[in-house]
């Protein structure tokens, strides 16, 4: 019988705050929009309850990656408060009596790591015609948004969706797609946090659920439009992919990356993984705190587990098990990378 010889977990990070404060959307949209009340210092932090899930989450990764409370565990997370929190509750879960060094570039939160992003210098690469079609097929779901939060007519279907690229190589999208990521991801939030459901939207719905998952298509699309086209992470000196294969061939036998809904976005991307949404089970493609783990075998083989919670559990804090797919088998190659055929 073949046996685990190396585990890699990539993580994403637990529930957090908005990027953005109620004074952005109030200037923008000239109403708070947002409606949830939290201190400017802790936009994009992990709340609370992200925290709590994320240790509950690491309880069952120690059940599910046969971790032992002697074992040495790799991590290594995005220069952000919310990666850092995230792997710290992780590494506190999984070996509660050993405590884990977290590894990151910097020792503060000021500059982000460009391997947890897919940098693109050439705006030739910029897939301008895919933005028209995106548009082009939300315009229903920017309808839906501009009606759930209140908003003018026309305030996002008029918008079109630009690419550009900045001076660092970051891809910057402007528009209706970067607005509905925006306010799709707010709804997605304060469902995850506990909030209130008539309080999410500005306007009364029959089923705030089921509003959240068709307005979160907006969201999966733009993840998938910047973060998961091979042009763009091809030319990427550095990503999150390079990354993985880097530690496939690390002497490490536990590694924890934790960083972005985007990364699983590329992984999965550059695994040929088509990942589509389970709306019994998910409200997004890819879920707040998702994991991504590779189990390589004695026989040069792996598998590509995909391990989440079940939205309602997310809300509640249900105590159930999170939720595994296998999203592929595979063998490793003569220089011992993934084979992703």
């Amino acid at each position: 019988m073949k046996k685990i010889v190396k585990r890699v977990l990539f993580s994403r990070h637990g529930i957090r705050y908005p990027l953005f404060k109620n004074e952005k959307m109030i200037e923008k949209y000239g109403k708070d929009i947002v409606d949830w009340d939290f201190d400017k210092k802790e936009m994009g932090v992990l709340t609370k309850k992200g925290m709590l899930i994320e240790n509950l989450f690491g309880q069952n990764l120690r059940d599910i990656m046969q971790i032992n409370d002697n074992d040495d565990i790799k991590f290594y997370c995005n220069t952000t408060e919310r990666t850092y929190t995230t792997s710290r509750a992780l590494s506190l879960a999984m070996t509660p009596y050993k405590e884990q060094k977290i590894n990151r570039a910097a020792n503060d939160f000021k500059s982000l790591d460009k391997r947890f992003n897919t940098l693109v210098f050439d705006e030739n690469l910029l897939n301008h015609e895919l933005i028209k079609e995106i548009d082009k097929s939300l315009m229903p779901v920017y309808e839906r948004i501009e009606k759930l939060y209140d908003l003018k007519d026309g305030t996002l279907k008029n918008n079109s969706t630009k690419l550009s690229v900045d001076k660092r190589g970051y891809i910057v999208v402007k528009g209706a797609l970067m607005e509905a990521t925006d306010l799709a991801d707010v709804a997605v939030l304060k469902y995850y946090e506990g909030v209130d459901l008539d309080k999410i939207f500005k306007i009364e719905v029959e089923d705030v659920v089921d509003e959240i998952k068709y307005i979160s298509i907006a969201k999966d699309m733009f993840l998938d439009a910047i973060f998961a086209d091979r042009r763009y992470i091809e030319s990427s000196d550095d990503n999150v992919y390079k990354m993985l294969l880097e530690e496939l061939n690390s002497g490490d036998r536990l590694t924890c990356l934790v960083g972005h809904d985007s990364n699983i976005a590329t992984i999965t991307k550059m695994f040929n993984v088509d990942l589509r949404i389970d709306s019994r089970c998910m409200i997004e493609k890819y879920p707040i705190g998702a994991k991504l783990l590779f189990n390589i075998y004695d026989d040069n083989t792996y598998e590509m587990l995909y391990i989440f919670y079940h939205y309602e559990d997310i809300r509640n804090i249900g105590f159930n098990k999170p939720i595994i797919k296998r999203l592929k088998v595979g063998e490793l190659d003569e220089k011992n990378n993934f084979s992703n055929n």
